[in-house]
């Protein structure tokens, strides 16, 4: 399991949502590595029980992990997990909730990274996967009580997990307009679309990172109006 060593801080959100934080790329990042699939003798358990290493050992609890997470992927399938702790922001108390969706050795779903779809909408595999993590998200925030205003999102991803995560991060902006949104997104695919944008939202607190030299950050292709 992995062994945190001074990384994590909760100061992290007194920070303007908007500003990049090397520190937290940084925990976002390791977030991101924990989470790739990690199969023992069968076992598709290990990549949840890693993030959920990290995330205790940062203080974080009520740790939930989906079903996908839990077994061999397929086509359709993403994994995410989620969990939450009290934190001290510039606005006060709030709970902060930590989106972590699975990143790397996915797997059959690496097939979702080229279903792009029709249109100029957002990238269909992506935005699919997003909707999936997005009603989790629903659903964890109704059993603990979480509402909007008192909640800080953390949204972390990987490769297909970052533009999974990047997506989802766009809609809690979207969704929960009372809620500070952080999201850190590496070596991000070009699934989103401005066409999906909401005139005034202000998205500026998702975060991409990428090599420049990276194909992979490229697809979908930005002259067929993914952004």
């Amino acid at each position: 399991l992995y062994k945190l060593s001074g990384t994590a801080s909760d100061g992290f959100f007194k920070v303007d949502p908007r500003q990049y934080d090397p520190h937290m790329a940084t925990m976002s990042c390791a977030l991101a590595h924990a989470s790739c699939t990690n199969v023992i003798d069968g076992d598709y358990s290990k990549g949840a029980e890693d993030v959920e290493s990290i995330l205790t050992q940062a203080g974080f609890k009520d740790f939930f992990a989906n079903d996908d997470y839990l077994k061999k992927p397929t086509a359709d399938s993403v994994g995410c997990a989620i969990a939450n702790k009290t934190v001290d922001t510039k606005n006060g108390k709030k709970q902060v909730v930590s989106v972590t969706v699975r990143s790397a050795n996915y797997e059959k779903e690496w097939a979702s990274n080229v279903t792009l779809g029709k249109g100029t909408s957002e990238a269909k595999g992506f935005a699919e996967a997003a909707g999936k993590v997005i009603k989790h998200i629903e659903k964890y925030l109704k059993e603990h009580s979480l509402n909007d205003g008192n909640v800080v999102f953390w949204v972390q991803g990987y490769s297909r997990g970052a533009a999974t995560a990047n997506i989802a991060a766009k809609r809690l902006i979207d969704n929960y307009s009372k809620s500070t949104v952080y999201a850190y997104c590496l070596g991000c695919p070009q699934g989103g679309a401005a066409s999906e944008e909401n005139k005034g939202a202000d998205y500026s607190g998702i975060h991409i990172v990428i090599n420049v030299d990276d194909i992979t950050t490229y697809v979908a292709p930005s002259g067929w109006g993914f952004k």
